[in-house]
Formats: C-alpha cells, sequence, structure tokens
C-alpha cells in the first residue's frame, strides 16, 4: 500500500473515506437546507434549489480546476487548508439571513469542501486497489454520517437553521484531523504508472455515465424533503428516515469490496445504475409512503455502491490522481444541477414528470456503460 511510513493501511482509509465525505456532505444535507431555507427564510423553490446547485458547483468546479495538479501538490496541506476554510463558512453561515450574502458564504464554504474532496480522491487513486480503498473507506464516513444524520433532524426539529450550520461546524471540527492521514502524491511519484496520456474515449464515456447518473439521482435526492411533506410525513420524520437509510449505503458501499472483480464489473454496473433510477423515480414521484420508504432506503444502496465503482473505474484509466479527481469533480458538478432541475421541473410542470426524468437519464447510464466496460475488458 502505498502510504507514508508514518499511517497505517487502516488510517489511510478512513482519511480518504472522511476528505471524501467532506465532499459529498453539503448534498447530503441538502434536502434540509431546502426545507428551511423555504420555510424559515421565506426563500422560493426555484430560487432555493439555485442556492443549493450554486454551492454543489462551486464544490466540483474547484475539485475539477486542481485535479491537472495532483501530481504535485502536497495532498495533506491541501485537505487541511480546504477544511480550515470549510468550517469558516459553515460559521460565518450561522449569522446570514438574506439571500445574496448567503449564496457567496456557501461558495466559499464550498471551495474548502472541494479542495478537501480532490485531495482525498487524487490520494485514494493511488493505492494499490482503489476501490476497496474508497469502498471501506466510504463504509466508514456513512457510518459516521447515519449517526449525525438522525441527531442532525432532532437538533433542527429544536434550533432550526442556525442547528443546521452549527452541527455541520461541530461535524467537520471532528473531522479534521484525521485528514492529517492522507498519503502526500509529491513523495511518491516514483510508484506511479508512467502515463502521461489519458485515454479519451474511456474518459469520455465515464464522464457521461457520471453525468447521467448524477443529474437523476441529484434532482430526485434533493428534493426529498419536500416530497415527503406532501405525503404528510413530519420534517423530523424525514430526517430520521434519511439517517436511517444510510446504514443502506453503508450496506451497498461495503459489498464493493466483497465483489471486488469477482463477477466482473458490467452486470454490477448496470445493475447499480438502474436501480438508482427506480429509487430516484419512488422518491420523486411519492406514490405512497411505503414506496417513499422504500425509494430512499434502495437510493442510498445505489448511489454508494456506484460511487467506489465509478471512482475505481477512473483510476483504473489513470492511477496518477488526474482521472479520479475530475471524475469526482465531474460527479459533483453533474449531481449540483440537479437541485435547479428539480426545483424547474416540480414548479413549473410536476413532481411525476421529474421522476419520469430521474428514472430515464439513470437507464441511460446503464446502457452507456456496457460498451464502457467492454472497452476495458479488452486493454
Amino acid at each position: 500500500m502505498n502510504t507514508p511510513t508514518n499511517v497505517n493501511y487502516y488510517q489511510f482509509v478512513v482519511a480518504v473515506g472522511i476528505g471524501t465525505l467532506f465532499g459529498v456532505i453539503s448534498a447530503n444535507a441538502s434536502p434540509f437546507q431546502i426545507g428551511l431555507l423555504i420555510d424559515e427564510m421565506g426563500f422560493t423553490q426555484q430560487s432555493t434549489g439555485g442556492l443549493v446547485t450554486v454551492e454543489l458547483v462551486a464544490v466540483a468546479l474547484t475539485a475539477i480546476i486542481v485535479s491537472p495538479f495532483m501530481r504535485e501538490l502536497p495532498i495533506r496541506k491541501v485537505a487541511i487548508i480546504g477544511a480550515v476554510i470549510a468550517i469558516t463558512g459553515q460559521i460565518a453561515t450561522i449569522f446570514v439571513s438574506q439571500y445574496a450574502p448567503t449564496v457567496m458564504v456557501r461558495v466559499f464554504t464550498a471551495l474548502g469542501l472541494g479542495l478537501t474532496y480532490a485531495a482525498a480522491n487524487a490520494a485514494g487513486a493511488k493505492s494499490d486497489n482503489p476501490d476497496r480503498v474508497f469502498s471501506f473507506g466510504i463504509t466508514f464516513s456513512l457510518l459516521f454520517l447515519a449517526i449525525f444524520l438522525v441527531g442532525l433532524s432532532r437538533v433542527i426539529a429544536i434550533a432550526g437553521y442556525q442547528g443546521l450550520y452549527v452541527s455541520l461546524t461541530i461535524l467537520l471540527l471532528l473531522l479534521m484531523p484525521a485528514l492529517s492521514w492522507l498519503t502526500n502524491i509529491s513523495t511518491e511519484v516514483l510508484n506511479e504508472t508512467k502515463q502521461s496520456e489519458l485515454p479519451w474515449f474511456q474518459l469520455g464515456l465515464l464522464l457521461i455515465v457520471v453525468i447521467l447518473f448524477n443529474l437523476g439521482t441529484g434532482a430526485a435526492w434533493t428534493f426529498m424533503e419536500r416530497v415527503g411533506v406532501q405525503l404528510g410525513l413530519q420534517q423530523e420524520q424525514i430526517g430520521t428516515l434519511i439517517g436511517l437509510s444510510t446504514f443502506a449505503g453503508i450496506a451497498g458501499a461495503f459489498s464493493v469490496s466483497l465483489l471486488n472483480d469477482r463477477v466482473g464489473k458490467k452486470i454490477p454496473l448496470a445493475a447499480g445504475l438502474s436501480m438508482g433510477g427506480i429509487s430516484s423515480y419512488f422518491i420523486a414521484a411519492g406514490p405512497s409512503v411505503p414506496l417513499f420508504t422504500i425509494g430512499a432506503v434502495t437510493y442510498w444502496a445505489s448511489y454508494m455502491f456506484m460511487y467506489p465503482y465509478l471512482i475505481g473505474l477512473a483510476c483504473r484509466l489513470d492511477n496518477s490522481g488526474r482521472s479520479s479527481a475530475a471524475v469526482a469533480g465531474t460527479l459533483m458538478l453533474s449531481f449540483a444541477l440537479g437541485p435547479m432541475l428539480a426545483g424547474y421541473i416540480s414548479s413549473i410542470y410536476s413532481f411525476h414528470l421529474l421522476a419520469i426524468f430521474c428514472l430515464f437519464t439513470c437507464l441511460a447510464a446503464a446502457i452507456i456503460v456496457i460498451p464502457l466496460t467492454l472497452a476495458l475488458d479488452k486493454e
């Protein structure tokens, strides 16, 4: 395992998982954020979706912009600097209430989250078995997140908008010390495969798959709270459901390490993408509380099953960290468009049309992933 001599394998895996969690924490908190911005701050459904989209886009663009430089940058320093910026932004958000200042502070926060996210993905890409590192790392971070989300719904019920960002600040402060276990790429360039040119055809297919999958799942997930309210669920009940369903995500991520390459990649990838579409349909359409609940649980299982596989494919194309950071950034960028699309489609048309959109984008990704895996198997 290519890790620093004073960091063992398990510490390294935990650090990759924690760094990844920094990158996706805004997406995980977005259902709570959207509900609070609408109910407490008086923002419209479309403006709230736009705000969350801008924040997630900023996370993604930061990761994409720094990805070409991850071979030279000191990973641990980048990750810790990003964490400090993010924590500062979370604290500042507590004290703003107007729309424009809120957008600016959330973009500032996102820059820090994106730096830490890119650093973690680049570090994981350099490991001997990226699929397994990301699988175990994400499993650990999801366990932490599941406990946090269950408690978060209760804090929000008491403290509202400010309670959300106080909780996020405390979470990031608790997690930040683990980032010191991330590998420093600049000391280990000699261990990389010498590959200056990226396989653009395969990378292009992978990016299309990532974009389609995350457009569908992002649109469904970010407005989950709104759909739940329409079904008659209380906000605390929805928060508890989100927290408990995270345990399904743990099972999804852990199963990647069990499957590894035992059954190849074509069947697991196509199945995971299809399941993501079906679960997103159940969430956005909200046909009934039982189906909504099934959608929430299977959503987490399928999404966290897909994440290690998608990043693992990027690492297989290029183990210097460039492809993995670019794919991770694109993943966030396409997911970020979800709130804006969901806000527009649900406001102008209906949640049912949104559900159909979510289903078909994920199924399109499942179809495209087949030639991608076939192309990789030929190499």
